[in-house]
Order: C-alpha cells, then structure tokens, then sequence
C-alpha cells in the first residue's frame, strides 16, 4: 500500500480536492489533476479558451490553525516540490503557486513562486535533514526543506470568507 492509499493519505487528499475546488470556483477556471498520485504538482488551472493560468501545489497541515503562524513565521515544504513547479511553470509559461490549508480553522492561503518565466518570487531558507519519504511515514531519506516566510503569503479563504484576493492567481 502507498501512503496515499493509507487512512492520512486519503485525509490528505481529501483536504487537496477541498482547496483545488474553492480554487476553482473562485477564479472560474477549470483545474485538472494528474491520474498519477505521485504528480509533481497537484493541479494545472485553465480558463474557459483552454488556456493555461496556473499550476498549484497545496498542502495541508492539520495541527495548525492561521494564526499559529503569527509565531512560527514559516511554512515548509520540500524543497524538491518548489524546484519541480519552478521547473513545470518554465516549461508551460504559467506561475506556480503553493497554498496551504489550516485544518484546525479551515484557513487557506498562497503564495506565488514563480511567475510564468520560472522566475523565483520569494527568498527562502533550506535545511538539509533526514526525513520519512513522505507525510505518511516511509524510509527514512536526505531532503531539503524549504523554509517559506509568512509574510510572503496571502490568505484566500477564512472561515468560509474569501477576501478578494484571488485575482492575483495570474
């Protein structure tokens, strides 16, 4: 069994498909999945003509609420995630971006990584660490952690409220 097939992967993935659809109905683009679980970005976002917007990686941290970050100051994230979207977001022409959702609270908000060059948008620290594979456990591997500031992001969505911002979503 992979851990997306485990009882957190399933919970995680769950939580992916809430923000990709309040994604979508905010912007009225369409967002498309890869059928592969292990994709390197969880969706590509295009308008009614077909034409690519963005691309997306969400994540979702369960023991946090949005204002927890207030004292943490970061999210992190693996930094070959971040590479990957880079990477993804040249070769297309579209930004990429990360949003993160807040379990505890139900808070969603992003930040833009690149834009639709490839560009890098926020500086962030890394830390070289051994780490599980992944969220739900696995072999313990070298990683690269990205540690991304606070201050970078923009909240989407609280308590079911969206605050206007997503037309920056190009």
């Amino acid at each position: 069994m992979s851990g997306c097939d485990s009882k957190e992967g399933v919970d995680f993935i769950a939580s992916e498909k809430v923000v990709a659809d309040r994604i979508a109905a905010s912007t009225g683009y369409t967002g498309l999945r890869s059928t592969d679980k292990h994709s390197r970005v969880d969706r590509i976002y295009s308008d009614e003509t077909g034409t690519i917007r963005s691309l997306v990686e969400i994540k979702t941290r369960p023991e946090y609420a949005l204002a927890d970050f207030d004292r943490i100051q970061t999210v992190w994230v693996d930094e070959q995630k971040i590479e990957d979207g880079m990477m993804i977001a040249k070769m297309i022409c579209a930004p990429f971006f990360i949003f993160v959702r807040t379990l505890k609270d139900d808070a969603v908000f992003f930040v833009k990584i690149c834009d639709e060059k490839g560009s890098k948008l926020v500086h962030y620290e890394t830390v070289e660490l051994r780490a599980p594979k992944n969220c739900h456990g696995g072999e313990m591997v070298e990683k690269r952690r990205a540690f991304l500031p606070i201050g970078a992001f923009t909240v989407f969505d609280y308590d079911g409220k969206q605050p206007g911002m997503w037309e920056t979503l190009e």
